[in-house]
């Protein structure tokens, strides 16, 4: 497979997706998004090469599936929900929070 002009790529850390990248432009052997640099061909369903990177990095490339943009998705709201200071929400509202999301009563 190539990559085109418009392809989403996404910077996986360990697995988990945390970055969308575009590709801007190609060349004859590579694809271009700025600020990284990739081998324009590829094997299906395998990691994308970034030129430059070191062998040894946790930092991997894919072409955008569904699975890959679901996960990103999910990643980002646990990162928010994460962020959130639940102290000053009333026990009530917070009680009614904790049954939605894990259906489960704290009585």
């Amino acid at each position: 497979m190539e990559l085109k002009v418009g392809d989403r790529v996404y910077r996986c850390y360990r697995g988990t997706p945390t970055h969308i990248l575009t590709i801007v432009r190609t060349t004859k052997t590579q694809a271009i998004s700025k600020p990284y640099r990739f081998k324009k061909e590829f094997t299906e369903g395998s990691w994308i090469s970034v030129i430059g990177d070191s062998p040894y990095s946790m930092v991997t490339y894919y072409l955008e599936t569904p699975e890959l943009k679901q996960k990103l998705i999910r990643w980002r709201m646990i990162k928010k929900l994460e962020a959130m200071d639940l102290n000053g929400l009333e026990y009530s509202k917070l009680k009614d929070l904790f049954n939605y999301c894990f259906n489960n009563d704290l009585t």
